[in-house]
């Protein structure tokens, strides 16, 4: 023969390839005497024996019993053998042996060398001296074994058909991908070790196969509920309705054992659980099983699993027995698909029922199309054209390469009939056209193009250096858009988006997402999930969308919005805009001047360096302006609000709020609400707005005013300005020489250290110095005005004020209205001004002055000058040498304790020294002078004077009694008879004396009058 031959026979021939050149003989075998390196192929039809050559020979029996050699091949180095139909008898004698079998009954003996035999149906294989691997056929495999080493890894155990087994990571996804039955049942997957105890389809076996289903472990899940659940793909059939309802779940991924074989179980119309609970179900309730020889007729139920696209992948079960009369033999009532794990079937083609093959329709095709993308791990590289690239389903590496391209990892649709669309996924690898996973790309390009899908699987898409359009479907991808303007999309799943050069349109899309803008002026959204969004370098625009976001601009003015839930945003460096969006965000301008908001929720909001502008939006907020000359609105809500470094504005906005202005000079302002500020360090400015609030300058020269509302404002350290505004107040200067205004309203009002000036305002005030020499105003309304330490000047101002000077060398003027002042310790001045004033001049040499009115006064302790001032005027010295003084109006003048001067002024006055040695003055109009106990001097003035004279008062001397104008007045039970009258001697020679008659008791001396001159008629009794 010549080399490479072709040896076809018929029935009963006898084929040898060799090394001659004549034709091969048609009857009869021509045996080769001499070996040759060859390769012949050798077919042939019925009873036929072959015989090979030395080379390498590939012969391929038909129909009948073969028989390779007539018993024995003397094959060459490397052969192939295989029969066909019938009853075959292949033995190979040397060299390495491939010797397949047929489906009927085979005997495959196997060479001294290396020898593969395959059986298929009922084979008896026999392996040689060498080592062989004899695997065996679905029917009954017989190894006799040779003298090496014999392989049987078994043909067809208890499950063969129908079942699945695991892949190395040990994780299983099954996503159901159409719902064209009227049940709504469940399907379970459960693992099949053991289950060879059990009798197939028997009670035992259901309920431990429902248990094992039911138990959520690696024993086996619940992967698919009809009942709550829609399939991913939906149309209408013409001969069936739309039986799809409900949202689709998405592939739905179980952790199993890797290596492990588990089976399938259809609940058409009940549930997993309820087979666990009781396994003996009837009617629509009955398990329908994948494995033929678990169902009730084997005969018959061979089909009930099969096949869709003969990739071990996609798989439909009918919902009714294959061999029941009701069974419509359509095969779409279930179709799903499995990652993970490769399956065993027959093909739909064997089974449906050709006028219901669902494929011949549109919407069939359709479906087919995407259940056919590929869900392996693949490497897919565009060129420098314009590429559409498609990995299919599964762990796929594409690149696009150079070029307008339209980039995909696979996918599936979500209705049916629908655009075909690439999308879909996996990872890893090198991109030979279009980059690689990190990001590098070495294709060139320049377009865009459309890419998406819905696949489940994990993909890495890798753009060029073009403007390209990269879309993840589902699964958790990996996009590297390279350089050029990319707009790239996640799809579902966990996916990682990366812009890198080009201003980018990135969209996480559903899943928990990370995107990256890389450089250029990016549009980056997470998308539905807890999304990580980082616009990179660049003026971006960044939105987290619904999730608990974080969300960084980089370098760069970026605008950035969280959006639904919880977010965390930060502008970085840059002037960037940040809105944190709905929820309760965390918001960083970063730095840069900002604007941030917290939008809705409660936010916590930092404007980081800069002169940021801060809005804390709805919701209880925590506001920080951060380092910088920071403007800082709460917002609505209960705030807390600080400027922190710089000279700051702060504003609570609406809401109770708590406020501080931090380092420099800032101007902080409550707002609606009743708010606390603090001014910090600096000369600061605080305003409470509305509500009641309280107000702190802390430190530096602070003003600070309540606004409306009952406030409380302290000034802190420095000379503070504190008004209290509308309401009643309350204010302290704290340190420092402070100026307080209590404003309208009934105020508390405190200097604190240092001199103050202290005003109470309109309403009724309490106004206190308290240390220092404080100038203190009650200002209108019924004011109380205390000095504190210090020697303090009290104003009341108008309205019935009262005047404490406590301790200190005091002035009080009391103002208009009835008023009360002490002077308190210390030598103070009281000035009662107008009104009916009590005026007490307390401890030390005070000076009272009554003013105008019916004013009373008294000096109290120490050498007080009191002058009643106009109108009736009650004056009391009390202890101490006091001087007082009636002035104008009917007055009453009591010395009290001491030596005094008493001066009764204008009018009718009336006058007592009362103890101590006293000079009583009537003064102008008809006074009455009582000297009291002691030595007085009694000295009546113009007018018509009385003078009171009385026993054990001592002996006072009258120094201008008038004959017929002056008069005396008796007490203590004296009459004229009880009294002698006589003329003084020696010195008192020009004077009378009055004496008690009958005693030596000396009442009164009467200076330059005669003795003879007083008759009765000058005295009276009183």
């Amino acid at each position: 023969m010549e080399p490479n031959d072709t040896l076809t026979g018929t029935t009963n021939d006898s084929l040898s390839g060799g090394t001659t050149t004549e034709p091969a003989p048609t009857t009869e075998p021509t045996p080769t005497t001499e070996p040759v390196d060859e390769t012949a192929v050798m077919t042939a039809t019925g009873e036929d024996t072959t015989g090979g050559s030395t080379g390498t020979n590939t012969l391929n029996g038909s129909t009948g019993q073969d028989t390779t050699g007539g018993s024995t091949l003397p094959g060459g180095e490397s052969d192939t053998l295989s029969g066909a139909v019938d009853y075959d008898t292949i033995i190979a004698t040397s060299g390495e042996s491939s010797l397949p079998g047929t489906t009927s009954t085979d005997s495959l003996g196997g060479a001294e060398g290396t020898s593969t035999l395959p059986g298929s149906t009922d084979d008896t294989l026999g392996g040689g001296e060498g080592t062989s691997t004899l695997p065996g056929g679905e029917g009954t495999s017989t190894l006799p074994g040779g003298e090496g080493t014999s392989t049987l890894p078994g043909g067809n155990s208890t499950f063969e058909s129908g079942t699945f087994v695991v892949g190395e990571s040990g994780e299983v996804s099954i996503s159901f991908e159409w719902d064209g039955g009227s049940y709504t049942g469940e399907v379970g997957i459960f693992n099949l070790e053991g289950m060879e105890e059990y009798e197939p389809g028997s009670e035992e076996f259901i309920q431990e196969a429902a248990t094992r289903a039911a138990s959520n472990s690696a024993q086996g899940y619940v992967v698919i509920k009809d009942g709550s659940e829609g399939a991913k793909s939906e149309g209408v059939l013409p001969w069936e309705e739309n039986f799809n309802e409900g949202e689709y779940a998405g592939p739905k991924t179980f952790e199993m054992t890797a290596g492990s074989k588990f089976g399938v179980m259809l609940v058409p119309n009940g549930t997993v659980q309820e087979l666990a609970e009781d396994a003996t179900p009837d009617g629509d309730k009955y398990p329908l099983f994948s494995m033929a020889t678990a169902n009730p007729d084997d005969a018959f139920q061979v089909g009930q699993l099969a096949d869709v696209t003969g990739e071990g992948s996609v798989f439909v079960m009918e919902d009714v027995y294959v061999g029941n009369e009701n069974s419509d033999k359509d095969y779409n009532d279930i179709i799903f698909k499995v990652t993970g794990a490769v399956g065993t079937a027959e093909t739909i083609d064997e089974y449906i029922d050709p006028e219901k093959d669902w494929r011949e329709e549109e919407v069939g095709q359709a479906l087919i199309e995407d259940l056919n993308t590929d869900d392996g791990e693949d490497t897919v590289g565009g060129g420098g054209g314009e590429d559409t690239v498609d990995g299919g389903g599964g762990e796929d590496t594409v690149g696009g390469g150079g070029g307008e391209d339209t980039v995909g990892g696979g996918g599936n649709g979500g209705g049916i009939p629908r655009p075909t669309f690439p999308g879909g996924g996996a990872t890893g690898g090198e991109f030979p056209g279009g980059g690689a996973t990190g990001g590098e790309f070495p294709g060139g390009g320049n377009g865009g193009g459309n890419g998406g899908g819905n696949g489940g699987g994990k993909d890495t898409l890798g753009g060029g250096e073009g403007d390209e359009t990269i879309e993840g479907g589902a699964g958790n991808d990996t996009l590297n858009c390279g350089g050029g303007d990319d707009t790239a999309t996640g799809g579902e799943g966990d996916d990682v988006i990366d812009g890198d050069d080009g201003d980018d349109d990135l969209d996480g899309d559903v899943g928990n997402d990370t995107v990256i803008g890389g450089v250029g002026n990016d549009i980056a959204s997470g998308g539905e999930g807890n999304d990580s969004v980082d616009g990179g370098e660049g003026d971006d625009t960044i939105e987290g969308d619904t999730g608990n976001d974080t969300c960084e601009g980089g370098n760069g003015a970026d605008t950035i919005v969280g959006g639904d839930g919880d977010d965390d945003a930060s502008g970085e460096a840059g002037d960037d805009t940040v809105d944190g969006g709905i929820g309760d965000d965390t918001v960083d301008g970063g730095e840069g001047d900002d604007t941030c908001e917290g939008a809705e929720g409660e936010d916590t909001v930092d404007g980081g360096e800069g002169d940021d502008a801060v809005d804390g939006g709805e919701g209880d907020d925590a506001v920080d302006g951060g380092i910088g000359d920071d403007t800082v609105d709460g917002g609505e809500g209960d705030d807390t609000c600080e400027g922190a470094e710089g000279e700051d504005t702060v504003d609570g906005g609406e809401g109770n709020d708590t406020l501080g202005g931090g380092d420099g000079n800032d101007s902080v302002e409550g707002g609606t609400g009743n708010d606390t500020g603090t001014g910090g360090e600096g000369d600061d400015t605080l305003g409470g707005g509305d509500g009641d609030d309280a107000g702190s300058g802390d430190e530096g020269d602070d003003v600070i005013e309540g606004d409306g509302g009952y406030d409380t404002c302290l000034g802190g350290e420095g000379a503070d300005t504190i008004v209290g505004g509308d309401g009643n107040d309350m204010g302290t200067g704290d340190e420092g020489e402070d100026v307080i205004d209590g404003g309208t309203g009934d105020d508390i009002v405190e200097g604190g250290d240092d001199a103050d000036t202290v005003l109470g305002g309109e309403g009724h005030d309490t106004s206190m110095g308290d240390e220092g020499d404080d100038i203190v105003t009650g200002d209108a309304g019924e004011d109380t005005c205390l000095g504190g330490g210090g020697s303090d000047t009290i104003l009341g101002g108008d309205g019935d004020d009262a005047g404490y000077g406590n301790e200190g060398a005091d002035t009080i003027d009391a103002g208009t209205g009835n008023d009360t002042t002490y002077g308190g310790e210390g030598s103070d001045t009281v000035l009662s001004g107008e009104g009916d004033d009590m005026s007490s001049g307390d401890l030390g040499d005070d000076m009272i002055e009554g003013d105008m009115g019916s004013d009373t006064a008294l000096g109290g302790e120490g050498g007080d000058a009191i002058a009643g001032g106009d109108g009736h005027e009650d004056v009391y010295g009390n202890a101490g040498n006091d001087t007082l003084n009636g002035n104008t109006g009917n007055d009453s003048l009591y010395g009290g304790q001491g030596n005094d001067i008493i001066r009764g002024g204008q009018d009718i006055d009336w006058i007592t020294g009362d103890m101590g040695d006293d000079v009583v003055y009537g003064d102008m109009g008809n006074d009455i002078l009582i000297g009291g106990g002691g030595a007085d001097v009694l000295i009546g003035g113009e007018g018509n004077d009385v003078f009171t004279l009385a026993s054990g008062m001592g002996a006072d001397t009258v120094v201008d009694f008038v004959i017929g104008q002056d008069s005396f007045s008796l007490s203590a039970g004296l009459t004229f008879e009880g009294l002698t009258i006589v003329q003084g001697s020696d010195a008192q020679a020009n004077d009378t004396l009055i004496k008690i008659a009958g005693s030596d008791e000396l009442v009164a001396t009467l200076t330059g009058v005669q003795a003879s001159s007083i008759t009765s008629a000058d005295f009276t009794l009183i």
